[in-house]
């Protein structure tokens, strides 16, 4: 289950949802089922630890890949550190 949720975390990075610097309000029952899928992908982060700092880059990343822009790093020669920085805090938490 832990590998279906890192997948389709990587597949929302790759796809993702625009992010405006201006909070949008949720009023209609699409914005709330949009603000729950933010909500059911943050469950899948959680055992990252990420700081407020942290969640800038992953939004930043977030939104180049569903803008389609360059990105900024190589997917695949970072996805292996994706899984080793999951482990490693994961483990520290669990050590707390």
């Amino acid at each position: 289950m832990r590998a279906l949720w890192s997948h389709a975390l990587v597949a929302l990075l790759l796809t993702g949802t625009v992010v405006s610097a201006v909070a949008p309000e949720i009023t209609s029952d699409e914005h709330k089922t949009l603000y729950a899928l933010g909500l059911a992908l943050s469950r899948s982060l959680g055992g990252f630890g990420l700081s407020e700092a942290e969640v800038e880059l992953v939004k930043m990343g977030l939104t180049d890949g569903v803008l389609q822009r360059d990105p900024k790093v190589d997917l695949q020669q970072f996805l292996p550190k994706v899984q080793e920085l999951q482990q490693t805090r994961a483990a520290a938490v669990a050590a707390v």
